[in-house]
């Protein structure tokens, strides 16, 4: 019984680290947009940030509302996902045309 627990434990692991791999390869931005954000004068470095993790966590777009677009730090903590506002996608118009 207990190598059937580490087995199915190690599986779960796996199967958590391959779906965060998925999750980050489809939402991370992509190199433009982490250079937009520097060129802003935005850290791209979660070392500089308060509460996220330095490993693990990628940058993600998410719109709120429509035509509100904002970039937020992603990361999985335990069964949840959990995420931290870092400025808007465009700060002079964050509504679509």
């Amino acid at each position: 019984m207990s190598a059937y627990a580490r087995e199915l434990a190690r599986w779960k692991r796996a199967e958590r680290e391959r779906e965060l791999a998925e999750a980050r390869k489809r939402e991370s931005i992509t190199d433009g947009e982490e250079i937009d954000l520097r060129e802003r004068g935005i850290s791209a470095d979660s070392h500089e940030y308060e509460d996220v993790p330095t490993s693990g966590a990628y940058i993600t777009i998410k719109e709120t509302k429509p035509g509100y677009e904002y970039y937020y730090w992603q990361w999985r903590e335990g069964n949840s996902w959990k995420n931290k506002y870092i400025a808007p996608v465009d700060p002079k118009n964050t509504t679509k045309n």
